[in-house]
C-alpha cells in the first residue's frame, strides 16, 4: 500500500535500517545525476533511486541546451559577438520570470553556469561552435549540445556519476521520507522495488530530483483550477509529484504550485506530443493559421515558435483547445525549401517523411515513436490530425463553426503579402490558404513541466514556512524550479537545463557538507 501523506505531518523511524548510504538521491534526471556526480568527486556513498525502468525522466527528450554567459569554449570571442555579463543574465533571468523569482537563487545559479557547462564539457558532452538568440535575450547566450539530445547528456552524466561509484535503482518508487522529529534531520527513506519495500538510512544527505508534478493532473487542476480537469501531461509520466507531498508532510515549504511550464498537445487522450503537431509548427510564419472552435483566430501564429506562450493562449480559448491548418501550397513551399523551423528534441528536421507517414498515420497504423511520444509508447493515440478535402469537412470532423471558419480564411487570404493588421503578422509570413488538401491539428494545453516546487535557499536546502531549514534535505531541478516566473523563460533556451545541472550539482556538494559537519 502506497503512503498517503498529503494531508497530514508524518514524522517517525522505522524498526530498523535494510542499508546505509552518505547520499539518496530520489530521481535520475539531469539534476539527479548531477548530484550524484558532485557528491561521488567527495567520495561518497551514493544510492539514485528511480521509479521509472529507465533513467533520465523528461532529460531524455530536452533539446540539449545550456544558457551560459560565458564558458571555456570561448565563443563570443571566436564569432565576434561582443560582451556578455553575469548581470546582463541576471537582469534577463529576473525579467523573464516577472520578478516572482528569488533574486538570491538566480544569481548563485547565473554565476555557476559557466563552470557547469565547462564541467558539462569535461565530462564529454559536445557543444556547437554557435551561440543562439531568442527576441528579448540581451545576448546570445544559449548553447547546445551538438546532436541537441537531451538523451546523449543524460547518458554522459549517468557514466560520470557511475564512474563515480553512484548506484543506481529501476523501478524503485520512494513512498516515505523518514525524519524522526520535527526539530531533527532527515534520516532516510522507505521505496519499494518490484514489490519489495526497504527502508535505506543516509547518513545525512537526501537529495530531492523527482522531477515536479506536471503528470499528475489532479494535483496540477487542484493548484491551478484554471486549466481544469480536461488538462494533461507531456512531461513523461513519473513526474506525479508524490515526493513534494512526502516532502511538505515533515515540513518542508513550497512555491507557486500554480506555475506550470504549459505547452501545445497535440493528443487529447494520452498527452503524447506527436509529430503532427510539430509538422504544422514547423509552417509557423509560413501562412498556417491557428483557429479556435468558433473559427477564429485568436494570436500572432508566429508566437507558435514559442511553445509556452501558445500553451498559455489556448487555456483561454474554447474548449481549451485550438487547431492549426495548413494545406498543400504550403507543404509545397516546404518541398522547396525545407522547414524554416524546426524541433530538434521531436526528430521532426524535414518534410522529407510526410507523404510516407501521412498514409501510415491515416490507415491507423502510426509511425515511429520519437520525442516525447517515446515516453508514452505503451498508449493508445487518440484522433488529432485529418487531411480534409474541404472547408466543411474540416468543420464537420473538428466541430469548428463553419461560417466563422471560412470567413476567417477568406479574410486571411485577402491580406495575403500584406501587412496582418489583426494580428500583427509581418507581410512576408501571409500566404494565401487555397484549396488543395487542407492539414488540421488540434491542439491542447498540457504540462510540459511545473515551475513551482519545493522552497530552498540559494544552496538547495529545503526550508520550512518560517524560514528554518529541513536538516538533511535538499531539492534541486524541477522539483525546485523557482528560479521563473508563471512561465518558462522561453528567451533563453537552457535555462531549465542549467538549473538543473547545476542546483543538482550544489546540491550534492551540500548534502557532503551536512554529512561532514554532522559527523565532525
Amino acid at each position: 500500500m502506497k503512503f498517503d501523506c498529503t494531508d497530514r505531518a508524518s514524522y517517525g523511524t522505522p524498526d530498523s535500517w535494510d542499508e546505509t548510504v552518505d547520499v539518496l538521491i530520489i530521481g535520475s534526471g539531469f539534476a539527479g545525476l548531477a548530484a550524484a556526480a558532485e557528491a561521488g568527486l567527495k567520495g561518497a556513498n551514493t544510492l539514485i533511486l528511480e521509479k521509472m525502468p529507465y533513467f533520465g525522466g523528461n532529460s531524455r527528450i530536452a533539446g540539449g541546451g545550456y544558457c551560459a554567459w560565458d564558458s571555456k569554449l570561448k565563443l563570443r570571442e571566436k564569432l565576434g559577438l561582443g560582451e556578455d555579463s553575469p548581470q546582463l543574465h541576471i537582469e534577463d533571468t529576473l525579467k523573464g520570470g516577472a520578478y516572482y523569482n528569488d533574486p538570491a537563487l538566480v544569481e548563485k545559479m547565473v554565476r555557476e553556469a559557466p563552470d557547469g557547462l565547462n564541467w558539462l564539457i569535461d565530462a564529454g558532452v559536445e557543444f556547437e561552435t554557435a551561440l543562439h538568440r531568442i527576441g528579448g535575450h540581451s545576448a546570445a547566450r544559449s548553447h547546445h549540445e551538438i546532436n541537441r539530445s537531451g538523451k546523449a547528456m543524460t547518458e554522459a552524466l549517468h557514466r560520470l556519476a557511475t564512474a563515480r561509484g553512484a548506484q543506481l535503482r529501476l523501478n524503485s518508487e520512494v513512498v516515505r521520507i523518514w525524519r524522526g522529529d520535527p526539530e531533527g534531520p532527515v534520516t532516510g527513506l522507505r521505496y519499494s522495488q518490484n514489490g519489495v519495500y526497504k527502508n535505506i538510512r543516509s547518513l545525512g544527505g537526501l537529495v530531492i530530483a523527482s522531477g515536479g508534478f506536471a503528470a499528475d493532473a489532479a494535483m496540477v487542476s487542484r493548484n491551478n483550477p484554471g486549466l481544469g480537469e480536461d488538462y494533461m501531461c507531456s512531461n513523461h509520466r513519473g513526474a506525479t509529484g508524490e515526493i513534494l507531498r512526502y516532502a511538505k508532510a515533515i515540513g518542508a515549504d513550497t512555491l507557486h504550485m500554480a506555475f506550470i511550464q504549459l505547452y501545445p498537445c497535440a493528443n487529447p487522450e494520452s498527452g503524447a506530443v506527436d509529430r503532427w503537431a510539430f509538422y504544422c509548427y514547423s509552417g509557423a510564419g509560413l501562412g498556417l493559421i491557428y483557429v479556435d472552435k468558433n473559427g477564429k483566430r485568436f494570436i500572432n501564429e508566429e508566437i507558435m515558435m514559442n511553445t509556452t506562450f501558445t500553451g498559455n493562449s489556448l487555456v483561454r480559448q474554447k474548449g481549451r483547445c485550438g487547431f492549426t491548418i495548413m494545406n498543400d501550397e504550403i507543404l509545397g513551399h516546404y518541398r522547396k525549401r525545407d522547414l524554416e523551423f524546426f524541433t530538434h528534441h521531436h526528430a521532426v528536421r524535414s518534410i522529407g517523411d510526410w507523404d510516407r507517414e501521412l498514409a501510415a498515420y491515416l490507415k491507423g497504423e502510426g509511425v515511429e515513436a520519437t520525442g516525447l511520444s517515446l515516453l508514452h509508447e505503451e498508449e493508445n493515440f487518440g484522433a488529432n490530425f485529418w487531411a480534409c478535402d474541404t472547408i466543411d469537412e474540416i468543420a464537420e470532423v473538428t466541430g469548428i463553426n463553419p461560417g466563422n471558419l471560412k470567413a476567417t480564411i477568406k479574410n486571411y487570404n485577402a491580406m495575403a503579402g500584406a501587412y496582418d493588421n489583426e494580428f500583427n503578422k509581418p507581410a512576408k509570413y501571409m500566404r494565401a490558404i487555397n484549396g488543395g488538401k487542407y492539414y488540421v491539428a488540434k491542439h491542447f494545453p498540457s504540462g510540459y513541466g511545473s515551475l513551482g516546487g519545493i522552497m530552498t535557499d540559494s544552496n538547495m536546502q529545503v526550508l520550512k514556512a518560517d524560514g528554518g531549514k529541513v536538516p538533511g534535505l535538499f531539492a534541486c531541478g524541477t522539483d525546485a524550479c523557482t528560479i521563473f516566473g508563471d512561465s518558462y523563460a522561453f528567451i533563453m533556451p537552457g535555462s531549465t537545463m542549467g538549473f538543473a545541472i547545476n542546483s543538482g550539482r550544489i546540491a550534492g556538494y551540500e548534502a557532503m557538507k551536512f554529512i561532514d559537519e554532522e559527523f565532525e
